[in-house]
């Protein structure tokens, strides 16, 4: 292999390794953010019926989740905006009222995503500069080398 090979090669898997860590990073960012909201989810348990509150952030954070949603484009302020409508969402938690480890149905869901979406955007947008910049910094550094390598 040339040398102008293995830098290209290395440019490249670099550029991958700094785009995988930037989504990485902004997924990560987007749930830490969204464990700060304070208002509580209403949950109603599939099983008893009964209506309960639990925090937010343990209906925003994985695990066991079922759904049913449709996907609605609307214009915001000028631009494109494509959010998912949700007709239910439940989640897997302990009823306080049957005791059970049941399904429960999250009642206001549309209040909670409210809420993370201006956080998530802003949090994607930040990552998407640092993906932008450390990517640029990667390709001027390999052009960099390819010159002086290119000279000889």
């Amino acid at each position: 292999m040339k040398t102008e090979e293995i830098i290209l090669v290395t440019m490249g898997i670099l550029l991958l390794a700094w785009v995988l860590y930037g989504v990485i990073r902004i997924f990560r960012r987007i749930k830490k953010a969204a464990s700060g909201i304070t208002i509580p989810a209403w949950v109603q348990c599939e099983k008893c019926g009964a209506v309960f509150a639990m925090p937010a952030k343990s209906v925003v954070r994985g695990g066991m989740m079922k759904g049913s949603r449709k996907t609605q484009t609307i214009i915001r302020g000028g631009y494109v905006v494509r959010q998912p409508v949700y007709k239910s969402y439940a989640k897997k938690c302990d009823c306080p009222s049957c005791g059970n480890r049941t399904w429960g149905q999250v009642q206001n869901l549309a209040e909670i995503q409210s809420e993370i979406r201006p956080i998530s955007v802003k949090e994607t947008l930040k990552g998407m500069l640092l993906i932008l910049a450390g990517g640029g910094m990667i390709l001027a550094v390999a052009g960099i080398i390819l010159r002086v390598v290119m000279r000889r």
